[in-house]
């Protein structure tokens, strides 16, 4: 499986477990992509199954938008944000 960086963490909340970072790149995202979070063999690697802009849900995010993930492990700020791609 090969990936594509898309953007970078912005910023985590342990409470929600929530990331929130932008898309720096050209590329899109949207539900069901796998994305990895952070370095390989150390990252976070999850399904999307939502994603929120401006605390409404949305499907898709493209270039600039800065979006929230619900993650299943905690991430840093700073870690790459990662598509898989085909």
């Amino acid at each position: 499986m090969d990936f594509i960086k898309v953007g970078k963490i912005i910023d985590y909340s342990d409470e929600t477990h929530l990331a929130i970072f932008k898309i720096n790149t050209e590329e899109s995202i949207k539900e069901g992509d796998y994305v990895r979070i952070g370095e390989f063999g150390s990252g976070l690697m999850q399904q999307i199954g939502s994603m929120e802009k401006d605390n409404e849900e949305v499907r898709a995010a493209f270039s600039g938008q800065k979006v929230g993930l619900r993650v299943s492990r905690p991430v840093n700020l700073g870690d790459c944000v990662y598509k898989a791609s085909n």
